[in-house]
């Protein structure tokens, strides 16, 4: 039978179901709406995620490829610097032999040096046990020194009188005279004036060293040294005659 009052009330539950399902179909939209812009937004945030990461990729790859042409490079100077290394060391053991070679020749011509000072220490000593034999048997004229002291000569130029290599050196070698006056000096600066034996012999080889050059300069000028004495002599004489010692001048 029907009811009319049941009726309305299904009508009425129809209308406020459909109202519910309209709400929650609305809402429904909106949360699409809503999931929709969330979906674009994360996707645009991938995109630019993705585009910073193809754009690292390539930064990377650039870097990649300099750090590759940087390690070529050094690679490159590496190999030359080993290169020049080896080169070096090629050098390094040449001049090692070379030195050694050198070392030798040096210890040798030392050796060889002091083989001759030896030998002119004998020649020297001999020819003065020889002055000192002409001393004692009563010969000491100049020219008789200056003949042996000419035995004695071996300087540049020695063997040929008269050149000017020979009569330089002797000529030069008469600044012994100035090791002579050292040693006087150093009498009056420490040894109060006082000259002892020992320094008197000191000064005796000086003075001797410096006669042997003398000789050997007037050699060198073709002059005996007894003409060079008189020579003197003569001069000194004459000034005496003439009042004349005191002053100053070769020719006064």
């Amino acid at each position: 039978m029907y009811d009319p009052y049941n009726a309305l009330r299904a009508m009425a539950f129809l209308n406020s179901l459909e109202e519910k399902l309209m709400i929650d179909t609305t809402m429904q939209d909106r949360r699409v709406i809503e999931l929709e812009n969330e979906l674009r937004i994360v996707r645009e945030e991938r995109d630019k995620r993705v585009a910073q990461v193809e754009q690292s990729i390539v930064e990377i790859g650039r870097h990649r490829d300099d750090i590759y042409r940087n390690y070529k490079t050094l690679m490159d100077e590496r190999n030359e610097i080993e290169k020049e290394r080896a080169e070096l060391q090629i050098q390094h053991d040449q001049l090692q032999v070379e030195y050694k070679g050198l070392e030798k020749d040096a210890i040798d011509t030392h050796l060889e040096h002091c083989k001759n000072i030896d030998v002119l220490e004998k020649e020297n000593q001999e020819l003065r046990d020889r002055l000192m034999d002409v001393v004692k048997d009563g010969c000491n004229d100049f020219d008789q020194y200056q003949k042996l002291s000419a035995e004695r000569a071996t300087y540049p130029g020695c063997t040929t009188p008269g050149a000017i290599l020979g009569l330089a050196y002797v000529g030069l070698g008469l600044g012994e005279s100035g090791e002579a006056q050292g040693k006087i000096k150093k009498v009056l600066r420490d040894h109060d004036g006082i000259v002892t034996e020992e320094l008197k012999k000191g000064i005796v080889l000086e003075l001797g060293d410096t006669l042997w050059y003398l000789s050997e300069t007037a050699r060198q000028l073709g002059v005996s040294l007894s003409e060079v004495a008189q020579a003197n002599v003569d001069k000194l004489k004459d000034r005496k005659e003439r009042g004349v010692i005191k002053g100053e001048g070769d020719y006064r």
